[in-house]
């Protein structure tokens, strides 16, 4: 099985085609018929140019997205804790079934979702007051619940953050992919005017790295 060439192998090979016919006037003399003079070789760099620009606006994307991902659950884990403290104990001074029970959404098993989970905590916060006194007795107090609902904020913020990113992300992959691609086109049109010009000397496309079908 063939192994598929990498991104960066095929932008090193790219570079190395171009800039090897530009150092070699007798490789332009006899491309130049063909369509190949050094004005176009120069535009291949540029194309080879934008090419490479967009995989580091990607790779930059690529890396944001991954760090508000980090960030997202991080800000999860700590607001999470708090909250399954505050949980149970509200579970044991609040009464079952109660205006503030169900405003609390207390019942049932917390969901996994982030969505799921935001609705079921943020309720819970906005409801705490009501049992302030409740909670106090186990030694929860309003600054501390104040406290944990910034944190709640603070990862719906970072969901938000993270779904930016991951946007960002999917926009820079759909530009390098689009200046990839023309890469892609000159290179094929250039590879086979050259193996047309250059069928008795292959060596001059060996030096460029251009395979030479057996």
């Amino acid at each position: 099985m063939i192994k598929k060439k990498s991104i960066y192998d095929e932008m090193e090979g790219n570079r190395l085609a171009i800039g090897g016919a530009l150092a070699n006037p007798e490789f332009i003399k006899v491309m130049s018929p063909l369509g190949y003079d050094r004005k176009e070789f120069n535009f291949g760099n540029s194309l080879l140019a934008k090419m490479v620009a967009q995989q580091e606006e990607r790779e930059q994307e690529q890396n944001g997205q991954k760090a508000s991902t980090q960030k997202l659950r991080n800000a999860y884990k700590e607001a999470n804790a708090m909250y399954m403290i505050h949980l149970n104990f509200a579970r044991m001074v609040v009464v079952p079934d109660s205006h503030a029970w169900n405003d609390m959404k207390l019942s049932g098993i917390r969901r996994k979702d982030m969505a799921g989970w935001l609705i079921q905590v943020k309720a819970f916060y906005k409801h705490a007051p009501t049992v302030a006194e409740l909670l106090a007795l186990r030694g929860i107090s309003a600054e501390e619940l104040a406290q944990t609902q910034a944190m709640i904020e603070a990862v719906a913020d970072a969901r938000i953050q993270q779904n930016q990113s991951r946007s960002r992300k999917q926009v820079a992959k759909e530009r390098r992919d689009k200046e990839r691609k023309e890469m892609q086109l000159w290179m094929s049109k250039f590879i086979k005017a050259a193996r047309y010009a250059f069928d008795e000397d292959k060596q001059q496309l060996e030096a460029l790295g251009i395979v030479v079908p057996s």
